[in-house]
């Protein structure tokens, strides 16, 4: 049924429905009860994207993530959806990594979606990706990375006070020669980690430079020469612990130790960072830097709420907090010799 059809069924114009169905004061109440009741019995919803072909809104947000098989990027899509559905906003959601041709951005533009929610923390998207979204003039919320000039409103986890926490307890926990590993290494948010760990470090009177930067792999070509190498320098070396990018590169590097003959924490003490699903069921559980995603997707959502309700304010720059998760993966190495 359209909603030409249904207008007849109910005895009002198309203009009453729409307005209805848009929560348009205007209409009185008993008639806007009698509408939707109406609506209800016979199954009746506006089509939203022949709405948008009159300048009207598509009530659709496009979600893009870059790894949903990522828990901490899976919590940021509940987040979002939580908040969108309870407004009658439909969250299209998209894996970047999955989305290899890039179709489905252009599905979402050609939807007409009313807004854009992105990841762009690792830089997934191209410059030319990105313009075909901003060109369009929809409102961008960006998570994570905020690297697009800062024209956007934002939301992130607090990254420098990840590494300052990650950096301090090892400290606490005695350790002087400290390595910083990823899989990248000049990103936005690796550089703030790596600036909150520093900082925590010289507190501690522990020198770091940039011999205590380690790229965990550069490419998944050379990625077994570059593991031997680390191997071998952690074997040489008189680093005793590192702070990981994240948790998948904290995992990465249990194994690379163990390689050696080396355990973790009693030879090497490792800290991760997300506390992705898998943390507390790694050998040993896993130390590591909490990132609230589901927080993360709600504010998100909440903000381009607001876009699309047209409040005016500059862009917003946000940051969750994060809490240090402390497991097993960290020896206290104070009282050894």
């Amino acid at each position: 049924m359209n909603i030409k059809e249904f207008s007849a069924l109910a005895g009002v114009s198309t203009a009453t429905v729409s307005r209805v169905f848009a929560r348009n004061s205007s209409v009185a109440g008993k008639t806007r009860e009698r509408i939707l009741e109406l609506a209800q019995r016979h199954g009746f919803r506006p089509n939203q994207v022949a709405k948008a072909s009159f300048g009207g809104k598509t009530k659709s947000v496009g979600v893009l993530l870059c790894r949903l098989t990522n828990s901490y990027f899976a919590n940021i899509a509940i987040g979002v959806q939580k908040v969108m559905l309870a407004e009658d906003y439909l969250p299209i959601i998209i894996d970047l990594r999955e989305d290899g041709t890039r179709a489905g951005i252009k599905r979402l533009v050609d939807h007409r979606v009313d807004g854009i929610i992105v990841s762009i923390s690792d830089r997934s998207l191209t410059p030319t990706e990105i313009g075909e979204i901003v060109r369009f003039k929809l409102p961008v919320v960006t998570v994570d990375g905020n690297w697009l000039d800062g024209a956007y409103d934002n939301v992130c986890s607090d990254d420098y006070r990840g590494g300052y926490l990650a950096g301090k307890f090892l400290v606490e926990n005695g350790h002087r020669n400290i390595v910083f590993c990823g899989h990248t290494i000049s990103s936005a948010t690796a550089y703030r980690r790596v600036e909150g760990f520093r900082d925590a470090l010289s507190e501690g009177g522990v020198p770091f430079s940039k011999n205590n930067i380690i790229e965990i792999q550069s490419s998944a070509v050379n990625q077994v020469i570059t593991d031997l190498k680390l191997a071998h320098r952690l074997k040489k070396s008189d680093f005793t612990a590192a702070y990981c990018y994240n948790d998948d590169d904290a995992l990465t590097l249990y194994r690379i130790v163990q390689s050696v003959g080396m355990t973790v924490p009693e030879d090497f003490s490792i800290i991760g960072h997300a506390d992705l699903d898998f943390a507390t069921v790694m050998s040993p559980a896993l130390t590591t830097i909490r990132q609230d995603g589901i927080a993360i997707g709600k504010r998100a959502a909440t903000m381009m709420l607001d876009r699309l309700k047209s409040v005016d304010c500059g862009p917003r720059l946000e940051s969750q907090n994060v809490e240090l998760i402390v497991r097993e993966s960290v020896a206290n190495i104070k009282t050894e010799k």
